[in-house]
C-alpha cells in the first residue's frame, strides 16, 4: 500500500487526498462560505437600494395618511358631535 505523504522542503510532511472525494470537502466549505459572502453582499445592496430612497418613502405614507384623515374628519367630527348629544341626555 502506498503511502500518502510527502516530505516538504521545510521537513513538514504534506498529506494528500487519498480520493477525489476528500478534495470535493474541502471545495464544497469553500462554496458554502463563498455563498455566504455572496448572500451578504446582495442583501446589503438591496438595503442601501431601499434606504435610499426611504425619504420618498416616507413622505408618501406621510401625505396617504394626511389625505386619509382630511377624509375622515368629517365621520370623526360628527361622530363626536352624537357621542356628544348622547352623553348630554
Amino acid at each position: 500500500m502506498k503511502d500518502n505523504k510527502d516530505k516538504t522542503t521545510d521537513g513538514f510532511e504534506k498529506i494528500k487526498p487519498n480520493k477525489m472525494k476528500d478534495r470535493l470537502t474541502l471545495n464544497k466549505q469553500y462554496t458554502e462560505i463563498s455563498l455566504y459572502v455572496i448572500g451578504t453582499c446582495v442583501v446589503l445592496y438591496v438595503l442601501y437600494g431601499i434606504l435610499s430612497y426611504a425619504d420618498n418613502f416616507f413622505t408618501a405614507i406621510g401625505s396617504s395618511l394626511a389625505w386619509i384623515a382630511s377624509i375622515l374628519k368629517p365621520v370623526v367630527d360628527r361622530l363626536h358631535y352624537c357621542l356628544f348629544i348622547i352623553s348630554t341626555l
